[in-house]
């Protein structure tokens, strides 16, 4: 009986000591395992050498240019930066990115947790929400601009239905059907709920 070969493939930063820059400080580098098979790639970074910490792959400072070499920090960084995420959001694309690495982890295809050391916190927000005399005035409200029109009624619908606007874009008339319980009533099934109904 023919044995499965295990699959292997690892991720490790390092610092290439015997090739330093003029300015003292040893390249960063990221060496990619699979099945034996060794490959580095330079990630265009550097640090002196005192301030690297093997074990954790990252650097031990505290200033602006080290805090950019520990990677996970600064994936959140850029997500802040430059993909304009709030906090929460940012977090979001963490975890699962987090969910990623344990897969890996567990399937033995990274040794080390880049997550290692690293906590995030939630931040509570302080919704505020219309009141229903409020939601009526904007119901009622005569607008000009037939855009403006349009975004109040995008808006009220969410405010009855539940869904994100992002939600409500996807929506087609695929997803409308008409159903006829106690009264007559209009239903509409949505991808991203496939197992809920929402009922106007």
């Amino acid at each position: 009986m023919n044995r499965v070969k295990k699959s292997t493939f690892n991720l490790l930063f390092i610092l290439r000591k015997s090739k330093l820059l003029k300015n003292g400080e040893a390249p960063i580098c990221l060496r990619i395992t699979v099945q034996g098979q060794i490959s580095d790639v330079m990630v265009k970074r550097s640090i002196p050498v005192h301030l690297w910490n093997q074990a954790k792959e990252c650097s031990n400072g505290k200033q602006y240019k080290d805090k950019e070499l520990n990677h996970i920090r600064d994936f959140d960084f850029y997500l802040k930066t430059v993909r304009k995420c709030q906090h929460n959001s940012s977090l979001k694309h963490l975890k699962n990115l987090k969910k990623i690495i344990r897969i890996a982890l567990a399937n033995d295809w990274m040794k080390k947790d880049p997550f290692y050391g690293i906590q995030f916190k939630h931040e509570e927000k302080n919704i505020e929400f219309l009141t229903q005399e409020e939601l009526e005035r904007l119901i009622h409200k005569e607008f000009s601009v037939q855009r403006l029109a349009q975004v109040r009624d995008i808006f009220v619908f969410c405010s009855f239905t539940g869904l994100a606007f992002m939600d409500v874009q996807q929506l087609t008339h695929s997803h409308l059907v008409m159903a006829c319980y106690f009264r007559p009533n209009i239903q509409f099934h949505q991808a991203s709920y496939p197992t809920k109904e929402k009922r106007i």
